[in-house]
């Protein structure tokens, strides 16, 4: 019998987030990010979907609450418009993947990176494991990859974090 969410899926998330850090999240948020955001004895800002609909959500909340240690998007294949209205980079940002449409995630990306140097990772299906273990791709290789899964193909997330120093 599996318990869900598990331990590792709550490790995962718990790496992304600081002691005490802040995560927002723009559409549905799973249990082992919740539970990581309490482990790390954090907050966790839901926005709310009407919301999600208005220019620039992501800024107002920030302007609310501050930057937050990571941002989870997943809203109706419309997570390049929410990104459209962040205006400053947050450390870590877990995005939806739908192969179906592909150019949303270019998007996304594209928009991310004009805001800094962020380097990325992916996870597929809801398997919450990162692809690659050791090095993240720069945006060309992560694009690369992803426009070769094939329409049909598995959904999935991206990670994004954003280089030291920055």
């Amino acid at each position: 019998m599996a318990i869900f969410p598990s331990s590792r899926e709550v490790a995962h998330f718990s790496t992304f987030i600081p002691r005490g850090g802040l995560a927002l999240a723009a559409g549905p948020v799973p249990g082992a990010l919740r539970r990581a955001v309490r482990r790390q004895q954090g907050r966790m800002v839901l926005m709310e979907a009407e919301h999600l609909q208005e220019p620039s959500p992501v800024d107002r909340e920030i302007s609310r609450q501050g930057i937050p240690d990571f941002l989870s998007v997943h809203y109706q294949n419309e997570e390049d418009e929410i990104l459209a209205g962040l205006s400053r980079a947050v450390r870590s940002v877990r995005i939806c993947f739908n192969p179906e449409d592909p150019d949303v995630m270019l998007r996304a990306i594209l928009r991310l990176e004009r805001l800094g140097p962020y380097r990325h990772n992916f996870s597929l299906d809801e398997t919450h494991r990162l692809v690659l273990s050791r090095s993240w791709w720069s945006r060309q290789e992560l694009l690369q990859y992803l426009q070769e899964i094939p329409r049909q193909g598995p959904r999935g997330y991206v990670y994004s974090t954003i280089l030291p120093g920055q």
